[in-house]
């Protein structure tokens, strides 16, 4: 490196950067509906790397107010309870007592988030004529369980799990020490009041 290039400071060149007070430019106004992998994300990696704020380092007064007024609030609030293991949570002697009797239990009983419903239901009982708004996903945790749906009977084996559609009726017959997981979802579960159902 020569002594000039050592003393003197790098030639700036006036650049012209795309403005972020369009209320169409990607930075202050992202998609609303979720990211589809790079084919959203690449236009807003080259809006930035075009942009005046990564030119300067400095925030745009447009992109002061797009922080000051986020459009996703980060909860700060809702506590998550810790994980925990499957395994455990069924060998507990309340748990197992209440399996063992074929009971239906809430493994997320304490959980804040209301979109999923996730249950373990014991053996030997007899679910007859569910159904859900969604789908309902089923897993054999121990032992068997026999589905029956109006498009036929299936058999689920330990570790074996199927789909049942949207507002089909079927039935579960679970023998003595079976375990089964049963999880429906319900996407507005968490825009209805506490305890609401429609």
């Amino acid at each position: 490196m020569s002594e000039e290039e050592t003393t003197n400071p790098p030639t700036t060149h006036a650049t012209t950067h795309p403005s972020t007070h369009s209320p169409t430019h990607p930075l202050t106004h992202p998609p609303t509906h979720p990211l589809h992998r790079a084919k959203d994300l690449a236009p807003i990696v080259a809006a930035f790397n075009a942009s005046e704020e990564k030119a300067t380092r400095t925030p745009s007064d447009a992109m002061r107010r797009a922080l000051a007024s986020p459009r996703l609030q980060q909860d700060m609030h809702t506590t998550v309870p810790p994980p925990f293991s499957l395994q455990g949570w069924l060998e507990r002697r309340d748990n197992a007592a209440a399996l063992e009797s074929g009971a239906s239990l809430d493994l997320f009983a304490a959980h804040p988030d209301r979109e999923f419903s996730v249950r373990v239901v014991g053996g030997a009982s007899e679910q007859r004529s569910q159904s859900w708004r969604h789908e309902s996903w089923l897993l054999q945790l121990r032992g068997e369980a026999v589905v029956r749906t109006a498009g036929g009977t299936v058999t689920l084996g330990e570790g074996a799990c199927t789909v049942v559609p949207a507002e089909q009726e079927y039935s579960v017959e679970r023998p003595a020490g079976s375990r089964g997981l049963v999880v429906t979802n319900d996407p507005l579960g968490n825009r209805r009041p506490e305890g609401g159902h429609s």
